[in-house]
């Protein structure tokens, strides 16, 4: 009765069941409200010539408040507050802010990390974890057919068998993502990113071989969908593991960090060299190592663990001997030989992250530009436009942009868990968990640990 409902927006839709039923879920019904006259600017994307590196961005989407540590654990450092401010990544605009910066500094596509849920093995998957960026902002962002995505699969959580990748994982990627439109295609194999391969051994068999069975499945499955194979890329920053991950089948070998000397020139272009060079030696060139460009690693927020980030000077030092030195000595049949992907867009805790912040303003993504783009062609230079506060305000509903938590440091004996408000649990009688368990995601979850007993005013745990 769309008559009867003049701010509801109807999308009709038109679907066959073949072979059994089909069945609908999670009908959602919103007011349909015109976007705003300040809404983000359309981007102008930059010139590259036919040919051109591919450049990606690896990211890591954990900024919506409730569903990850969230902010609390940032607002003690300073540098890494960005542009957008603490911003909620599962609303188009944010996503359509980000992809306006992407695009005029010309990166083409972003590496979205994808977690199975940690349970329901062997059940066709619903929801996974942590997708907000991608289905909620990305998918439905006004700007998002001007830049493509992947995943990478991060199987390092939850358990899972062949069984569980071949009738759920494998049809969710195909129908989900792979036909999508906006998906990464390069000879018209889709690109997926995996972590890490020794999980990947325990769900696959216990063997490199169980791997690369699994892989190989994977391939044949996408030539079923009318794809000419998949290109499957392992992320692994160890030399040592070069020639492992090649015999599992995977297509090339990238790093989602050089660890905390990675602001030095020297060490990444060892590590990429090390790995090539390990590949060339086992006589698997093909399987290349995929150039992966840092500006640094300092995982103070999460962890307090020292480190370092590269200057802007030293980050376009990278990338530029990628392009003129390693691009060219690569298999030309091999992916890594067609693309660049940069350590990180936005790991704000661990302590990578390109995303314009206090940290260097848009510098890093001006290196980008100015390397991997056809300069020539791009005359004008990118405003850098941002957010105005009526802008901001919109998109940092979820936090509070003043508040700072001072977090204790680890010492062995204290906590750096910040009480939530609203919440207080006393443990005042003995035996009373008061709702604390192990595994769960309802807000009270605590990883690793057996619980032992409440005494004395205390959760012990081992």
């Amino acid at each position: 009765k769309a008559d009867e409902l003049p701010n509801i927006k109807f999308t009709k839709m038109t679907f066959e069941a073949i072979g059994g039923e089909a069945m609908l879920d999670d009908v959602i019904v919103k007011d349909w409200i015109p976007l705003p006259d300040d809404y983000v600017p359309e981007p102008v994307a930059v010139e590259k010539e036919e040919g051109a590196t591919l450049v990606g961005l690896q990211s890591c989407n954990l900024w919506v408040e409730g569903e990850h540590f969230g902010y609390d654990w940032l607002t003690d450092w300073e540098e890494r507050t960005t542009v957008l401010g603490y911003y909620d990544e599962m609303l188009p605009e944010v996503a359509d802010w980000e992809l306006k910066f992407k695009v005029e500094h010309g990166i083409d596509f972003e590496l979205f990390c994808w977690y199975r849920t940690t349970d329901g093995q062997n059940e066709p998957i619903k929801s996974p974890r942590n997708v907000r960026a991608l289905h909620d902002g990305y998918m439905n962002a006004e700007y998002s057919d001007m830049m493509d995505f992947a995943i990478t699969w991060e199987a390092g959580s939850g358990g899972l068998d062949f069984n569980d990748f071949k009738e759920n994982i494998v049809p969710y990627w195909i129908e989900q993502y792979f036909k999508d439109d906006r998906y990464l295609l390069v000879d018209n194999k889709p690109v997926v990113g995996m972590y890490n391969i020794n999980k990947l051994k325990s769900y696959f068999g216990g063997s490199i071989a169980g791997v690369k069975e699994a892989m190989d499945y994977l391939r044949q499955a996408c030539i079923e969908a009318g794809f000419d194979g998949a290109y499957i890329i392992m992320s692994n920053s160890s030399v040592s593991s070069a020639k492992e991950i090649a015999q599992a089948g995977f297509d090339g070998q990238y790093a989602y960090t050089w660890g905390s000397t990675s602001y030095t020139i020297t060490a990444q272009t060892k590590g990429m060299e090390g790995i090539q060079s390990e590949l060339v030696a086992a006589g698997l060139p093909e399987s290349g190592v995929i150039p992966t460009v840092s500006m640094g690693y300092w995982d103070k927020a999460w962890d307090r663990n020292d480190g370092a980030y590269c200057t802007t000077e030293q980050f376009q030092a990278v990338l530029e001997w990628v392009r003129d030195d390693l691009l060219p000595r690569l298999d030309e049949n091999s992916i890594g030989s067609k693309m660049v992907l940069l350590d990180n867009w936005n790991e704000y805790g661990e302590g990578h992250f390109i995303m314009p912040a206090n940290l260097a303003g848009f510098g890093y993504l001006d290196a980008v530009k100015e390397v991997f783009s056809d300069s020539e062609a791009c005359v004008e230079e990118v405003q850098h436009v941002i957010p105005t506060a009526e802008q901001r305000a919109r998109i940092n509903h979820m936090y509070i942009q003043d508040r700072h938590v001072v977090l204790v440091d680890k010492d062995g004996g204290a906590s750096n868990v910040v009480p939530i408000d609203g919440y207080n649990w006393t443990f005042d009688t003995e035996g009373d968990y008061e709702g604390w368990t192990v595994g769960t995601n309802d807000g009270k979850w605590i990883k690793d640990l057996t619980l032992d007993e409440v005494k004395d005013g205390k959760l012990h745990g081992i």
